[in-house]
């Protein structure tokens, strides 16, 4: 950007007879004109620099009129500003508001994760205080630190500002799938109670079948496997060869779950009586106008939110009726029990059931005391039950032929 443009220029007229003898006159001590133009003979339009304004007013005497049309610059506007209180103060806020607006998180952009839900990375940096709207005062180092122990299986991770932008990117730990240990002896046992469904023997004996109930620690596969000895110097049951069982086995497991519900539904019942209130939040801070005054015991508010932003400012503003309202008891119907039982059952298999658990049914039965009525389910589900347990292969005892003495 050339120099010109940072001065402040005066836009003049000049008036008077002979005006090209008083334009070179002024040019001969050092006073350019930018933009001159002759309007006729005795008026001419054309650009000054301020500094020089006054040695030309001083050149023109009384024989020339010069009057001031406007000024320009970069220069002359600052000045311009500095007059002007109101522009100034508007000025100061509209960039302390834009610094303020940086110092908070507008946005949270999640990215790299597999087996990990967005929905659960969001929750747990919104618990360390991470979270749109938050302040980026937040030690980076140790919310990194935090999300290691809330999340557990992840690898490293990158938090980075742009802007009011914050970028957290996920990188989880790869699971290597244990390999299964084959060298050493072992049975197959029931590692919990249940019906024999099917079994599958890759290696071993089978010791149970279809329809076996069986505790836990019951023998399910043998790692010892007969074999037999054509020399008939042994009997059947002394010789055998100790192996890793191997197979598959499934059973109808059982579980037996007891849930509570209460025999009467609690209803709010309006009475008419309502009070206006007030909330407002600005950044972290919240104010509520129910501090200052609440008026009814019990009561369910409604809240319309008039303003909600994050830019320039994170601001929510919201009015809300406090609506009175009278705590009443009523009988619940058997169908309303039964559909909160579905639900509790659902929420049970969920809770109970190994990954590998194939819901096939529940029952329930009901009994009330008290005023609670006691959900008792029975949940039928197939499962893999087997589990290794290590044993060490018995010496078989040396046959009559082996311990007889040699002829000579």
């Amino acid at each position: 950007m050339s120099e010109w443009k940072f001065r402040r220029w005066k836009k003049i007229k000049i008036e008077g007879f002979q005006l090209h003898r008083f334009i070179s006159a002024a040019a001969t001590r050092g006073i350019g004109f930018r933009g001159l133009r002759m309007v006729d003979e005795c008026q001419a339009e054309a650009q000054v620099d301020a500094r020089q304004f006054a040695a030309l007013k001083k050149a023109a005497g009384n024989r020339y009129r010069i009057t001031v049309v406007g000024q320009f610059g970069l220069e002359s506007r600052l000045r311009q500003l500095l007059h002007r209180t109101a522009t100034c103060v508007g000025l100061l806020a509209f960039f302390a508001i834009i610094y303020y607006q940086s110092c908070f998180i507008s946005e949270v952009q999640i990215t790299g994760y597999e087996h990990l839900t967005e929905e659960q990375i969001r929750k747990s940096l919104a618990e360390l205080g991470f979270y749109p709207g938050a302040l980026k005062s937040y030690d980076l180092a140790d919310l990194k630190t935090s999300l290691y122990s809330e999340l557990g299986d992840i690898a490293w991770v990158g938090i980075t500002y742009q802007g009011t932008l914050a970028r957290v990117e996920i990188l989880e730990a790869a699971v290597t799938p244990e390999r299964e240990d084959t060298s050493e002896t072992a049975h197959i046992v029931a590692d919990r109670s249940g019906y024999i469904e099917s079994m599958v023997v890759k290696e071993g004996v089978a010791q149970k079948q279809k329809g076996d109930f069986v505790q836990e620690g019951d023998l399910l596969i043998s790692g010892l496997v007969p074999i037999t000895d054509k020399s008939y110097t042994r009997k059947p049951d002394e010789l055998f060869r100790s192996v890793h069982a191997q197979g598959e086995v499934k059973a109808r497991v059982l579980y037996r779950i007891r849930r509570y519900q209460p025999a009467y539904s609690v209803t709010l019942a309006p009475t008419g009586r309502r009070f206006p209130g007030l909330r407002l939040k600005f950044g972290q801070w919240q104010w509520d106008s129910d501090r200052l005054y609440r008026p009814f015991e019990v009561s369910r508010r409604e809240e319309a939110t008039l303003m909600q932003m994050l830019h320039p400012l994170p601001v929510q503003f919201a009015l809300y009726w406090e609506n009175e309202v009278e705590v009443c008891l009523s009988k619940r119907l058997p169908e309303e029990i039964q559909r909160r039982a579905q639900q509790q059952c659902r929420q049970a298999i969920k809770e109970i059931l190994p990954k590998d658990g194939q819901f096939v049914k529940n029952d329930l039965s009901f009994s009330e005391k008290e005023n609670i009525i006691e959900v008792i389910m029975l949940i039928h589900s197939i499962e893999t039950i087997g589990t290794d347990q290590p044993f060490s292969a018995p010496v078989p005892e040396p046959s009559e032929q082996e311990e007889a003495p040699a002829v000579p």
